[in-house]
């Protein structure tokens, strides 16, 4: 599996309970939340996971919930989700994991596949992360507490990847592998006593839109649900613009 790193979306000002404007980022798309300077406790979702066209060799694509990483300063990021990476020969490999940044990614010992029901959850007690993943197809699942080095709680997000390789600190970005639309839902977040989805009154929402770097897709989130909890990303063709 490609190691996952931190792409910083463009940061958002308005005050707490607003649906900012849709901002763009190299490796992010989506939707970040903030409480006005309160820290996230737990986020959580459930997405199908989308059948991958590997039509680019080492393309790579990643679906996860998570916690901090959403600043330009950001050095820590908490997130749990699932990957596809393509091959030389094209050939998809499904996968589940979990990743503490700077700490490198975590395998999730449960069996992916596309069209699986699958859904994510992580929560913050002090430097303790819980960390929770189930394939709601077959009924495996899996869950473990860790201890981070490093935190942050300032925002939390529902976001599709594009990932990099890295070797120590050098990374390169991998090519966006063509997912078509993922529709992510049951969204909710926690900060401190309050709760809700991602268009709680409580939280600023930020959409982000993936503008790639040299790369043959784009990503768009689309409209939140009424109540907020679930939406659609569609990879579009940079010609579709």
């Amino acid at each position: 599996m490609a190691a996952l790193v931190v792409s910083i979306p463009a940061r958002g000002t308005n005050a707490a309970g607003h649906m900012l404007p849709m901002s763009t980022a190299s490796g992010w798309a989506g939707y970040v939340v903030r409480a006005g300077g309160r820290g996230f406790t737990e986020v959580g979702g459930t997405w199908a996971e989308p059948r991958i066209v590997c039509n680019r060799p080492r393309s790579s694509a990643a679906f996860w919930v998570g916690i901090g990483g959403a600043e330009r300063d950001s050095r820590a990021l908490e997130q749990i989700g699932t990957s596809v990476d393509c091959s030389e020969n094209y050939s998809p490999w499904y996968s589940a994991w979990y990743q503490l940044v700077p700490s490198p990614p975590v395998d999730i010992p449960v069996v992916i596949r596309p069209g699986d029901l699958v859904s994510a959850r992580l929560s913050l007690r002090g430097r303790t992360v819980d960390l929770e993943f189930r394939n709601r197809s077959t009924g495996a699942s899996f869950a473990t507490e860790v201890i981070a080095s490093s935190l942050e709680r300032d925002s939390a997000e529902w976001i599709a990847e594009a990932p990099a390789t890295c070797f120590t600190l050098d990374c390169t970005p991998l090519p966006l592998a063509d997912f078509a639309r993922v529709v992510f839902s049951n969204a909710q977040a926690s900060a401190g006593p309050l709760h809700g989805s991602i268009a709680a009154a409580a939280w600023t929402t930020q959409p982000i839109e993936m503008s790639p770097r040299s790369r043959a897709l784009r990503v768009v989130p689309m409209r939140l649900s009424r109540r907020g909890s679930s939406f659609s990303m569609r990879s579009l063709a940079e010609t579709g613009r």
